[in-house]
């Protein structure tokens, strides 16, 4: 990569645009970049890296850094790189996330960081994108570029004096031997996991022994068999005679349950015999009480006989007077048919009556609308004008408020550029009397430096020396210098404090006036508007009070034409309303008059034909016996009931005795039956016929058998649960231990392995895999610094990377000690000189890049920078240290170098000069 063109602006302490040309230096050789302290040197570099990485050159200067403080707020930070690379040319340009005013109104918004990368064939904008293509073009990334391409300021020294620890994160970021840490924790995590999964055996192998059911005379026994398990033997052998055991008592259980079964079936046969007696004891009690009262139903039954056939003659009075009334009910529907006739016929000749009536009122009332709405018509004849005249005047009077109003909202911008212009007035009037102070303290500083310039030269006036002004050897009476004169250094700086304040006043006046006419604009524009609205000329002094009175009378004349609008609008739908009801009123009269006429007719009608039907239905009543044919057939249900009721009581009755004798001869046959089967069963058991057994002894020891037989159940059942668990559990164990076995062999392998690689075996130096990757580009990035710091030292001293660590606790590998030939001992570089420290920093610095481009194919490095130390060196090791860097910049590599050393300005012709100023420094290119 080698820079052609750097463009910054806005940029560290770079006020405006600034632009590098690197191809003056025709693209390779060596040259300086130099300037006072300050200047800006190092943003040089600081802009290369910007905008190759997106960070600057140095570890202390952060993003919030970059933006100038010398920078007008509306000038963007930028900085744009064009370079090439392997013969093609590149540029690229970031932005970093800033503040700048708003465009519109007042405060400031905040632009997010941005890049362009103009690869030729395309253009990059994303920066995830932008980064990776970036460091895919120069095989590197941004801290392997500051380290091998860019050797910043306070840099030099990192890798050289960092401790252990420090330079593998150093050597580690720029080789990127991250993958071998990855290998160790990989194979860290290996054991841990097959440590775990040996660990999980463990424990599930002393879980399936914790399942194992252990009387507890054994149990002692058994908590130091099961607490180790590697007495494999000795817990399968004691698991093994518990399972014996368990299997042993168990069939000790199944025959005394076997033996208690026979008891108890024989039990049950004699207390099953024993119930049987005492059931045919109890059904004949119940036969003998059912005999007895099968007797007495039997007479209850006759007696119910002789009563029902005493009520034969009710019967037969009833039926004839039920035969009578039902072949008088034809005509009584006759009857009744005539009668709803002439209740229809009467009902229709007054509803028809009633319309009569309602008609003529209907048509009264439409008569009466028509004309009331016929006089509202007449009322409201001039709505429709008077509602357009009343619109218009009050379009007129909203639009003239909302003209005020608008008005009345601008008159808070135009107070405010008042106090804005007053503000700024006070600020310029206070700026320029700092500065006619600041001019009269330089003045009276300056006059008495000069009155004093006599006294500050015979001061320096020694005996036996020339004076620089009248030549003499002898003093006799030198000035003296006056109480109170100011050095020079005073007068400098009260004159560059008058130059600030003089800037300051110019600068407060500017805004001041600029304020002030922004101030008049506004006034001037809203007099004019408030003149045109008011009708008269307004004055600056009366305009508050002219706005605050007309928005005032314009609003109370707005909403009155509002009101009076509203009222108009009221009598214009009065008058719509009125003409629709005029004319749907008409309507309604026409309608009702030729209806009115046919309902009269068909009332006079309906009035003839009901009174012809209700003389047909009152002839016909006068022949019926009761009132209606309800009551009639109210009669014939109460007769047909009794006849009916007297005819099933006598069935009743009957089918009662018929069931009586047969439930007599019923009952004594069972009598018989239950006394039979009773004297059988007695004798039979021995006991007396007649009389209850007792079973009390029998069922006493089938209690004493049940509970015996449950507790053996139980224990059998407990006793299979305890043996299938030590049998599943013992299985358990045996498979476990083998497994554990064979994962045991592959944890301690792989333990082995991975404290190798991590550096953690005990008594062994803690060097990791990554950190013995770190040790073989670090002996070859000393080799090649040697080689340079040999021909700087004349062959004193050589780095050398420590074989053996102090103490085997604490990682180690990579610290560096310094071989010094002229006394022959090994020490620690931080026992070097500021001078010595330099030279091999930079002979470190030098070995890492050439091994950095080496070990990368990929990387082609046309371009070093190297910024400062250079002060550190007397003038034979600063020539060394340049024939070094000259040599570097051979062939077609192109070698920058930042110092404000003097001496190097005679060596190096070709120059990149940095100047300060008040305003922010500038940069000339001196090919």
């Amino acid at each position: 990569m080698k820079p052609l063109v750097l463009t910054m602006c806005a940029f560290g302490p770079y006020a405006g645009e600034e632009r590098v040309d690197f191809t003056a230096f025709g693209g390779r050789g060596l040259f300086l970049i130099s300037g006072p302290t300050g200047a800006g040197k190092t943003t040089v570099f600081d802009g290369i890296s910007y905008a190759l990485f997106g960070t600057a050159s140095g570890s202390a200067r952060g993003d919030d850094c970059l933006r100038s403080d010398f920078a007008p707020p509306d000038t963007e930070t930028r900085v744009s790189l064009e370079f090439e690379h392997r013969g093609k040319r590149y540029t690229i340009t970031r932005k970093p996330a800033q503040k700048r005013p708003k465009k519109r109104g007042g405060g400031e918004t905040e632009e997010t960081a941005s890049v362009e990368f103009d690869l030729g064939s395309r253009v990059i904008t994303r920066r995830g994108e932008a980064d990776a293509a970036i460091e895919a073009l120069l095989g590197i990334n941004g801290d392997q570029f500051r380290q091998i391409v860019m050797i910043a300021q306070g840099e030099f020294l990192r890798l050289l004096l960092a401790k252990s620890d420090e330079r593998m994160a150093i050597l580690g970021r720029i080789f990127d031997t991250r993958r071998f840490a990855d290998l160790q924790q990989r194979l860290k995590r290996a054991y841990a996991a097959k440590a775990a999964d040996a660990d999980e055996d463990r424990k599930m192998a002393l879980a399936a022994l914790d399942r194992v059911k252990v009387p507890d005379e054994l149990a002692d026994e058994w908590e130091e068999l099961k607490g180790n398990v590697y007495f494999a033997e000795s817990t399968d052998e004691f698991v093994s005679s518990l399972i014996a055991r368990f299997g042993a008592e168990k069939n000790e259980i199944a025959r005394l349950l076997e033996d208690a079964d026979k008891e108890d079936k024989a039990l049950a046969v004699r207390l099953d015999r024993l119930n049987g007696y005492n059931k045919c004891v109890r059904e004949h009690e119940i036969a003998v009480k059912a005999s007895e009262s099968a007797l007495g139903a039997l007479g209850d039954a006759e007696t119910r006989r002789r009563n029902i056939e005493a009520r034969a003659g009710e019967r037969d009075v009833a039926a004839a007077e039920a035969a009578a009334i039902r072949d008088a009910l034809p005509a009584y529907d006759e009857y009744e048919t005539a009668r709803a006739a002439a209740v229809e016929a009467e009902k229709a000749a007054a509803e028809a009556d009633k319309s009569a009536k309602e008609a003529l009122v209907r048509l009264e009332i439409a008569e009466k609308k028509k004309r009331e709405a016929d006089e509202r018509i007449s009322s409201l004849g001039n709505a429709d004008a008077e509602y357009a005249e009343c619109a218009a005047a009050e379009r007129a009077a909203g639009d003239k408020l909302a003209a005020l109003t608008e008005l009345n909202t601008r008159l808070s911008e135009v107070r405010a550029a008042e106090r804005d212009a007053a503000a700024a007035a006070e600020r310029a009037d206070a700026a320029i009397e700092l500065m006619r102070r600041a001019a009269e303290e330089h003045a009276r500083a300056y006059g008495l430096f000069l009155a004093s310039q006599a006294g500050i030269l015979a001061a320096k006036l020694r005996d036996g020396e020339r004076c620089p002004v009248c030549g003499s050897f002898d003093h006799p009476s030198p000035a003296a210098i006056a109480e109170g004169a100011p050095s020079e250094e005073r007068v400098n700086e009260l004159r560059a404090a008058e130059e600030r304040a003089r800037e300051e006043a110019d600068k407060a006046a500017k805004i001041s006036s600029e304020a002030i006419n922004g101030r008049d604009r506004k006034v001037a524009v809203f007099l004019s508007e408030l003149t045109k609205l008011s009708g008269r000329e307004i004055v600056r002094e009366d305009a508050d009070r002219v706005l605050t009175e007309s928005l005032a009378a314009q609003r109370a004349e707005h909403e009155d034409l509002v009101r009076a609008l509203s009222v108009k609008a009221d009598a214009v739908r009065s008058r719509k309303e009125a003409v629709k009801a005029s004319e749907e009123a008409a309507q309604e009269v026409e309608k009702l008059r030729a209806a009115e006429s046919g309902i009269k007719t068909r009332a006079s009608e309906l009035k003839e034909n009901a009174l012809r039907i209700r003389g047909v239905a009152d002839g016909s009543a006068k022949t019926l016996k009761y009132p209606g044919k309800r009551d009639a057939e109210k009669r014939l249900a109460e007769l047909t009931a009794t006849v009916n009721g007297i005819d099933r009581e006598r069935k009743a009755a009957d089918e009662a005795y018929g069931n009586a004798q047969k439930a007599k001869a019923a009952a004594d046959e069972a009598e018989k039956g239950a006394r039979r089967r009773m004297d059988e069963l007695a004798g039979e058991l021995g006991a007396e016929s007649g009389r209850l057994a007792d079973g009390s002894a029998e069922n006493d020891r089938k209690t004493e058998l049940d509970g015996m037989r449950k507790s053996l159940k139980e224990r059998s059942e407990k006793l299979a649960a305890e043996l299938d668990g030590a049998e599943r559990a013992l299985d358990d164990y045996r498979a476990r231990r083998a497994a554990l076995a064979e994962k045991e062999k592959l944890v301690s392998a792989l333990k082995e392995l991975s404290d190798v690689a991590n550096g953690e075996m005990k008594g062994q130096r803690k060097v990791s895999f990554e950190v013995y990757a770190q040790q073989v580009y670090f002996d070859m990035i000393l080799a090649e610094a040697n080689k340079r710091l040999r021909v700087m030292t004349d062959g004193r001293y050589v780095l050398v990377r420590q074989e053996r660590a102090a103490d085997n606790r604490f990682k180690s590998g990579l610290e560096l000690d310094v071989y010094d030939a002229w006394t022959g001992r090994t020490r620690t570089v931080r026992s070097l000189s500021g001078g010595e420290s330099f030279k091999a920093s930079l002979a470190l610095a030098l070995g890492l890049s050439d091994v950095v481009q080496n070990y990368s194919g990929g990387v082609q490095l046309d371009t070093m920078f190297i910024d400062e130390g250079f002060g550190t060196l007397d003038p034979e090791s600063l020539d060394k240290a340049m024939d070094i860097i000259s040599e570097l910049a051979c062939g077609n590599r192109l070698v920058g170098v930042i110092s404000h050393v003097e001496g190097l300005k005679d060596r190096i012709d070709r120059r990149i000069t940095v100047e300060k100023g008040s305003r922010g420094s500038s940069v000339r290119v001196e090919a």
